[in-house]
């Protein structure tokens, strides 16, 4: 590369970087995914902007061709692989495993529905779903039932953090579901772009020797044999490895280092055995997420980075290549919209229902995996530079997953944060919990015994307020606690359970001035304890009553001046002087970070 080469490289990465977070900061502050305003700035930066208004300097800022171009588009791989590297971090399998059949369930007919309707609709409807004529059909019809049963994981995660329900045995159970998801539909695509031309192209050309061209039956079980080997193997020897490192005295910084290089090597191998860049980047993230010995300090240093400098300039890339006014199909893009919502609504609402889920509750899982974001917009754009799709599909599809991004999140915090019987968000003085919470629930102060000790006596307590067998109700608690600890963070913990014949919900609160540890994701003592029983059977007021713990949790200084309370007078004054008004602590984050949950979202969430 020559002098002006390099120059216009920086000049394009810089100004595209800086737009993009300044739009994407602006779209959070805004209510709305980063993801929109990351794209955004690419639009205005792309043809259907400044292409439009001054073609000239959009040429020489972004040029179509020579070295400066070639670096550019190298670039973007890279951030391509770090960004799947940094969405298989967010997957625990750990706990969707832990969910049994029942995440199972409704992960495979989250998938299996919108892949069959997706396909047929592509197989009857070539030209209008945007069949690219060097590719073959197959391979078109099975693209587009993959891209229509993607979930953005990182989105849905954020979702329920705002909403305090990510500890929920509903927030377990939809995480669970959207991480098997992301798994199947990463592998499913992984075949699809072997099935595609520059796949089969790839496989001809191969690195040594490693990518023969193969029958396509043989490739797709090279790539799920792949697949199945890192989640296995892989996941064992990584454990290993990242053990023998804490041993060794590595520092954070070096295993930053290493993990990205592990994704980097790993991609590799996967483009050589034809099974694209993108399964073995997200595998690795997979393996690496998965092991216990990754510190959540090191875990969030990786995905900050990444978060801060690759994903927004890949998204604003994805930008840049969109032509709104001349390929934006209305038609199309409707299309779409009725497919992916026909189709995830058919495969997670009846598989919600067979798992005991309330209607409330059922709606909201599709709701929730129904959210694409940024996954299925790199998705799309890697099946375009794949020859599985034309740009006119790629175009509705980029609009088709913003709009299910938009209205997964309100429709989730209607049908969760609403007091079952009235429309709207419910009043800022936490009704539930005030009308739960009774004189005799409310014990302070409680001495700092210990987490298992003190949500004994508060389990005890509302199980003889509510006339029920105290030894079974602390078994349902104690086994929930078991799955996933209930402490928020901010020092307050919520555990819960539903049980069987209990009529109402009961509420119960201990007060720890001292503070107790309890695996807290942001290691503060827990010194309020809100525990909370509700019917099995309960549609709404379980997550309505934890949303509401979460709102007080995130109220300046809550868990410090409760700790000072020593009556339910004074508690419940507490509420009500600050529910109406809740802000964020200045210097504080609105959700906690990291939430020791593997899903340490920045900002907007993706």
């Amino acid at each position: 590369m020559t002098g002006p080469d390099t120059m216009t490289l920086l000049l394009s990465l810089g100004v595209l970087l800086t737009l993009a977070r300044l739009l994407g900061g602006a779209a959070t502050r805004l209510g709305f995914p980063a993801v929109a305003g990351e794209l955004a700035a690419g639009v205005l930066l792309g043809p259907t902007v400044l292409g439009s208004l001054f073609p000239d300097l959009a040429s020489a800022l972004f040029p179509v061709t020579g070295p400066a171009s070639l670096a550019l588009d190298g670039f973007m791989r890279i951030a391509m692989v770090f960004f799947l590297f940094v969405a298989g971090l967010e997957v625990d399998l750990s706990r969707a495993f832990g969910r049994g059949g029942t995440s199972l369930g409704v992960a495979f007919a989250g998938v299996a529905a919108p892949l069959v309707i997706g396909f047929v609709a592509a197989w009857h409807l070539p030209d209008f779903l945007g069949h690219s004529p060097q590719g073959s059909l197959f391979s078109h019809a099975f693209f587009v039932g993959v891209a229509l049963a993607v979930s953005a994981l990182p989105m849905v995660a954020k979702t329920l953090l705002d909403l305090g329900l990510f500890r929920s045995d509903f927030g377990m159970l939809v995480m669970a579901s959207a991480i098997l998801v992301d798994v199947a539909v990463w592998t499913l695509f992984s075949v699809a772009l072997a099935m595609g031309p520059a796949g089969m192209a790839g496989m001809a050309g191969g690195f040594a020797g490693l990518g023969q061209a193969r029958p396509i039956w043989l490739q797709a079980l090279v790539t799920i044999g792949f697949a199945a080997a890192l989640l296995t193997a892989g996941r064992f020897l990584t454990h290993r490895g990242m053990g023998l490192l804490i041993r060794l005295g590595v520092s954070q910084s070096g295993i930053l280092g290493l993990a990205l290089g592990v994704a980097l090597l790993l991609a590799a191998l996967s483009e050589a055995l034809g099974a694209h860049a993108v399964l073995g980047a997200f595998l690795a993230g997979v393996c690496l997420g998965d092991s216990a010995h990754l510190r959540e300090r090191a875990r969030m240093a990786i995905m900050e980075f990444v978060n801060a400098i690759f994903v927004p300039l890949f998204i604003a890339a994805i930008g840049l290549h969109l032509d709104l006014a001349r390929s934006l199909d209305p038609v199309l893009y409707l299309g779409l919209l009725g497919l992916a919502l026909i189709g995830k609504f058919a495969g997670v609402y009846p598989a919600a229902r067979l798992a005991r889920l309330g209607v409330r509750e059922s709606l909201a899982t599709f709701a929730a995996l129904n959210d694409r974001g940024a996954m299925a917009v790199i998705l799309c754009r890697m099946a375009l530079l794949a020859g599985l799709c034309d740009e006119r599909f790629f175009t509705a599809y980029v609009a088709m997953a913003l709009t299910t991004s938009l209205l997964s999140g309100p429709a989730i915090r209607r049908l969760l944060q609403t007091v079952p019987g009235r429309a709207g968000p419910p009043i800022p003085a936490f009704p539930l919990l005030r009308r739960h919470l009774k004189a005799e629930t409310f014990v302070s102060p409680l001495p700092a015994t210990g987490p298992r000790r003190i949500v004994s006596l508060l389990t005890r307590t509302a199980a003889r307020c509510a006339g029920l067998d105290e030894n079974a109700v602390l078994a349902e608690v104690r086994s929930r606690e078991k799955r996933l600890s209930t402490a928020l963070g901010r020092g307050v913990a919520a555990p819960h359970a539903r049980i069987p014949g209990l009529e109402h919900p009961v509420c119960a609160v201990g007060v720890v001035p001292e503070g107790v540890g309890m695996d807290s994701p942001d290691g503060l003592p827990v010194n309020v304890f809100f525990l909370v029983l509700s019917p099995q059977a309960d549609d709404g007021a379980h997550l309505a009553i934890l949303a509401d713990i979460a709102r007080a949790a995130r109220m300046p200084h809550f868990a410090s001046r409760a700790a000072r309370t020593r009556s339910i007078e004074e508690f419940l004054r507490l509420l009500e002087g600050d529910g109406s008004r809740e802000k964020a602590v200045p210097g504080e984050p609105k959700t906690p970070p990291g939430d020791g949950s593997k899903a340490g979202l920045r900002g907007g969430g993706h």
